[in-house]
């Protein structure tokens, strides 16, 4: 049998082999067959390899879900239009509770509008800063009074502007009443 084993370069580096073997025996690769097996290589391989890129990015996505709907805490993002990128189940029962009907956000600074309480002015001050903020707020979800401990994250990204984390500490809150 023949065997031709043509590199696979990427950035240079051999990261891998071309395995071609002929099942004639009698067969010989000559110099044709083996610049055909380099060309083959320089275009098929790196397709390879970002197929393979292409499935670790979706595995790594799928895991990174995972965690984020697992998880108990409420975790929003939105972008720099008060637009919704993501919220897992807890964060979106906090937007569905603070949602009003017919009201248009068009703006991170509308949102203080929906906001009980002093949550608003801590909102805007938050956002306008760009330092983020954190504390306690007490909201109705779901027809129940909640506590929610927030975190409030200004991102340093062109798309996503805003990161909110919440931990329901209602069952703390009752106790130390």
């Amino acid at each position: 049998k023949q065997v031709s084993l043509t590199p696979v370069r990427s950035g240079g580096a051999v990261t891998g082999l071309l395995n071609v073997t002929s099942r004639d025996p009698a067969f010989v690769f000559g110099e044709r067959e083996l610049g055909l097996l380099r060309q083959i290589a320089r275009i098929v391989c790196p397709a390879i390899e970002a197929a393979r890129a292409a499935i670790n990015v979706a595995q790594q996505r799928a895991l990174y879900d995972l965690i984020l709907r697992s998880l108990t805490e409420g975790v929003i993002m939105l972008d720099s239009d008060a637009h919704l990128v993501f919220a897992n189940a807890p964060g979106r029962a906090l937007v569905e509770a603070l949602d009003r009907p017919g009201t248009v956000t068009t703006r991170l600074e509308d949102v203080a509008e929906l906001l009980p309480g002093t949550l608003g002015e801590v909102w805007v001050q938050a956002i306008t800063s760009g330092d983020g903020t954190s504390g306690r707020g007490q909201f109705v979800i779901n027809g129940a009074e909640r506590w929610l401990d927030y975190e409030l994250v200004n991102l340093q990204h062109p798309h996503f502007r805003l990161l909110v984390v919440t931990s329901d500490v209602t069952d703390a809150v009752l106790r130390e009443d």
